[in-house]
């Protein structure tokens, strides 16, 4: 099983927070957020991909 996260940071407000769940959803939700404004070019986003196994998660 694979789980996809993406980190969102905002350089200029030092905020940030984590989103995750299947690549889809995560590229859905990351589309939302930037059609609300929430994700602007202030902001950077980085995604990865584990891999779950004996409930340990792995980089994928």
């Amino acid at each position: 099983m694979k789980k996809t996260y993406a980190r969102i940071y905002n350089w200029k407000t030092g905020e940030g927070l984590e989103i995750g769940g299947t690549s889809e959803q995560v590229k859905k939700d990351l589309a939302d957020m930037r059609k609300k404004g929430i994700i602007t070019d202030d902001c950077s986003v980085e995604t990865y991909t584990v891999s779950i196994e004996d409930g340990k998660e792995r980089l994928a």
